[in-house]
């Protein structure tokens, strides 16, 4: 399958955000180890902002697409909250 310069990007995208997010991650990540209370707004970044996994599965679902858009729409089907697909994606 050729290159798309679309997944290139999101690619490079998600692997910039992730490198940002790294040292914060670890940090909450260290005091829930060590059972410290987090702030409200520090477990909803955790757990929204902070968590990348589902942006990292779409971008899979589209690298292994054969058709590009037919996946998009696809991932917008599955995609029930919109969280992924009209936040990242578009």
């Amino acid at each position: 399958m050729a290159s798309n310069p679309v997944l290139e990007i999101l690619t490079e995208g998600l692997s910039i955000l992730t490198k940002q997010d790294q040292e914060c991650r670890e940090e909450l990540t260290q005091r829930l180890q060590k059972q410290e209370k987090l702030m409200e707004e520090e477990e909803d970044w955790l757990d929204h902002e902070g968590n990348h996994i589902d942006k990292q599965r779409a971008l899979n679902a589209l690298k292994e697409a054969l058709d590009y858009d037919t996946a998009l729409k696809q991932l917008g089907k599955e995609d029930q909250g919109g969280s992924v697909t009209q936040r990242w994606l578009y």
